[in-house]
């Protein structure tokens, strides 16, 4: 049996390398409003979003849950 690693959240690895929403918004100009958004689930990244974000992150885009796609 395989057991797959569960991907963490923005939020979790945000919090792990102790990165404000707002440190995300200064680097990708998105408000912080919307990465709240994404983050309660709210709101989808688009593709060019996610990867602003999981650059600042410095994880790659398919190692973060972005939510439920729509």
């Amino acid at each position: 049996m395989v057991l797959k690693k569960a991907l963490r959240t923005i939020r979790e690895v945000r919090n792990e390398k102790n990165i404000t929403q707002a440190d995300i918004f200064k680097e990708t100009k998105i408000w912080i409003a919307k990465i709240s958004g994404i983050e309660n689930g709210y709101f989808q990244a688009s593709e060019k979003e996610k990867k602003k974000i999981a650059k600042v992150l410095k994880v790659s885009v398919n190692s973060v849950d972005w939510g439920k796609e729509k």
